[in-house]
């Protein structure tokens, strides 16, 4: 069963810190994932993960995303970061983005909620064949002819998640919990959560 945390719950769960989803669950025998997508997407960003079991069978989850809380971009041995309020900020000196990308998500540790889905938020994105450049010492790499970043992330915290064996979705919005946060702040962090979810149930409707 997906839990749908009343206020005390999420400000028990919230109150040691850490990254946690509320979740909202509601039917979707019509729903695909690229009409989901389509309804939800709001550029530059936006991802659907859809995967196989043994290359012909569906898994049971399609993940989709859009509206990132931050980017990062990893070229040539620097890092950028757009938010939607600032857009590209300078580039800074990086040479492994794993680590970069590790550090980050470390310092804010999900908080399990039982009976969601094993991913509810977080970093999506590629790896370039190049980033081994930023681990091992190796000769100079081909000529960049198309200009791509060697690694980009999205750090996804809404998205939509479609149950294909349960015809179900579920909305998940992720908050911030913070050790010592007064009852206030963690009941404008659950509304501002709240609202997100609406605001997808919206667009899918």
């Amino acid at each position: 069963m997906i839990p749908e945390l009343s206020f005390d719950e999420y400000s028990d769960l919230a109150s040691s810190g850490g990254i946690v989803p509320i979740a909202r669950v509601f039917s979707a025998d019509t729903l695909t994932p690229i009409s989901a997508y389509a309804a939800i997407k709001r550029p530059p960003f936006g991802f659907l993960l859809e995967s196989l079991v043994g290359g012909e069978r569906w898994a049971r989850y399609t993940f989709l995303g859009t509206d990132p809380r931050v980017v990062w971009r990893y070229t040539s041995g620097a890092v950028s970061q757009w938010t939607a309020a600032t857009g590209w900020g300078s580039p800074k000196p990086c040479r492994d983005p794993l680590t970069h990308i590790g550090d980050h998500i470390r310092a804010h540790p999900a908080v399990p909620v039982p009976g969601l889905p094993s991913f509810t938020g977080g970093a999506v994105g590629y790896l370039g064949y190049d980033v081994v450049r930023g681990i091992e010492s190796l000769p100079g790499g081909p000529t960049d002819d198309i200009g791509l970043p060697d690694a980009m992330f999205v750090i996804a915290d809404t998205l939509v998640v479609i149950d294909n064996a349960m015809a179900r979705a579920i909305v998940i919005a992720n908050t911030r919990g913070r050790q010592g946060a007064t009852r206030h702040e963690l009941l404008e962090e659950f509304r501002f959560a709240t609202s997100r979810i609406d605001a997808i149930l919206s667009q899918l409707r």
